[in-house]
């Protein structure tokens, strides 16, 4: 299931790499006033009638992202190193990985021969550095990002260790920071080896149709003390 926070960072990729389908895919929600009157709950009705289909955001929300936008693509990195003709937005990838078909989606990417790098937008509540590093093992960034470099290797060839991830940071919290970080290899490889655990032991709960859960033997209850008063 989808959280709040992915929901918002699903937005974010469409207004900074997609901004030409956002008219088409999202509808600004205006204010309907005091909603117990009648008038106010059916204007807010119709409204939605003619939005069916579509993602609906508040005013709020959709500033929110314009500034974020904005101070993304005013950012000299940006100009200087993400934006080009050679670079693939939202890139969709099928591909086989240890006998394993997966799916990826690369925010952008760039596959010539001599420079193969990968960018991935993450929407971050605080863009300090030791913070977005201890984010990358909560969420699981580094898996996440061997994982698309192996899907990158598979679209636009070269080995795991040519490849360069870069992460770029957005603050969702004015005035919108925004960083840009890579990630050593050697960490990079490290949750490759992991991903290729984990596949591996798919591949054998598929084969014996056997799922890790909580064990097979009764286990006892240890209830607290505080329970037992009477």
């Amino acid at each position: 299931e989808t959280t709040p926070a992915m929901e918002f960072g699903t937005l974010l990729h469409m207004y900074a790499l997609q901004p030409e389908i956002v008219h088409d895919k999202i509808a600004v929600m205006p204010e309907f006033g005091d909603l117990r009157k009648k008038e106010n709950k059916e204007a807010k009705l119709i409204w939605e009638q003619q939005n069916i289909g579509k993602i609906h955001i508040d005013e709020k929300t959709h500033l929110q992202l314009n500034a974020m936008v904005y101070k993304l693509h005013n950012h000299h990195q940006w100009n200087w190193s993400v934006c080009g003709i050679k670079y693939f937005h939202e890139k969709e990838i099928y591909f086989n990985y240890n006998d394993v078909e997966c799916k990826a989606q690369l925010d952008i990417v760039n596959g010539n021969d001599l420079n193969r790098i990968i960018w991935d937008i993450k929407t971050v509540d605080n863009v300090d550095k030791d913070k977005f590093i201890r984010s990358i093992e909560t969420y699981g960034y580094d898996t996440q990002a061997a994982f698309y470099i192996q899907a990158a290797c598979s679209e636009f060839g070269g080995s795991f260790e040519d490849w360069t991830y870069n992460v770029i940071a957005c603050c969702k919290q004015a005035p919108y920071h925004v960083r840009f970080f890579k990630l050593p290899m050697t960490y990079l490889l490290r949750a490759k080896r992991k991903n290729e655990q984990r596949l591996a032991l798919y591949k054998q709960c598929i084969l014996w149709n056997d799922w890790p859960g909580y064990g097979k033997d009764v286990e006892e209850l240890e209830i607290p003390s505080w329970f037992m008063k009477e």
